[in-house]
């Protein structure tokens, strides 16, 4: 066996590097997988108002966005789609719910049994996920609220 220049060696070393260094890059733009921000985790409302589970992610390619609501009484799907496509609304809440391409929803005129967790997950193609959690608390209206009320009529 012949021994390799010092040139070659270099050239190599340099070309290995090279490969690694992108195959490291790679896996790191795809381990990144999904992250999911959500401005405000509880919210209050009364009832009759409509409200907005706000939320924003970031990901590669375009996500599966699921929402599911969480209460005494089980869980239950609400809403699922991917942004720019039609969204599959659950016979409970066609008409009540409105999507956004963020991944946000509103739920328009809540009511007391709207209370309890909103569960938001966000899936990437490739498989990776993300969720976070809303806690919305509905309330009738206050007596000082029903007293304007009455004072306005």
């Amino acid at each position: 066996m012949r021994p390799l220049r010092t040139g070659q060696r270099k050239h190599h070393g340099v070309s290995l590097g090279f490969l690694a260094l992108s195959l490291t890059t790679a896996c790191c733009l795809q381990s990144q997988g999904v992250s999911l921000y959500i401005p405000q985790s509880t919210i209050n409302a009364t009832v009759k108002e409509d409200i907005l589970l706000s939320v924003e992610y970031s990901c590669h390619g375009v996500p599966t966005i699921e929402w599911k609501y969480t209460s005494n009484w089980g869980v239950q799907k609400i809403v699922e789609w991917k942004p720019g496509a039609q969204a599959n609304i659950s016979q409970s809440h066609k008409d009540r719910v409105g999507t956004f391409d963020n991944g946000s929803i509103q739920l328009f005129s809540v009511g007391v049994r709207d209370s309890g967790y909103y569960v938001v997950t966000v899936t990437e193609h490739l498989g990776s996920s993300q969720f976070g959690t809303i806690v919305l608390h509905v309330s009738e209206n206050t007596a000082e609220e029903i007293e304007l009320q009455d004072v306005e009529c």
